[in-house]
């Protein structure tokens, strides 16, 4: 989640990879922009989903066109390894014979 409050003008909210370099757009970013209706001042809300299974670097930049400062977060999401297939089917087969020990034993 990338937040920011009370800006103007309208600003723009811009995810980036730094991993790859590039900017993350499409169905994984769901951007709101809300303005108040007394101070007329924005403020955007915008969520990323990303798939863990791969390491990511990204930056939520808010841009406000004709400001030079721009407001960032960089957030580092950790992964996980993936799990190799002989450890699932170790896993797949324990959890095959508790199942059917539980089922014996309810006999």
């Amino acid at each position: 989640t990338c937040r920011s409050e009370g800006g103007y003008p309208l600003p723009t909210v811009v995810w980036y990879n730094l991993t790859g370099q590039c900017e993350i757009s499409g169905d994984q970013e769901n951007v709101n922009i809300w303005q108040d209706p007394q101070t007329k001042l924005y403020s955007p809300n915008s969520h990323l989903v990303v798939d863990t299974s791969w390491k990511a670097e990204v930056v939520c930049s808010v841009l406000s066109p004709g400001l030079p400062a721009i407001n960032s977060t960089h957030v580092v999401i950790g992964f996980h390894e993936p799990i190799p297939w002989s450890d699932k089917i170790k896993i797949l087969v324990a959890a095959a014979l508790l199942i059917l020990v539980i089922l014996i034993a309810g006999d």
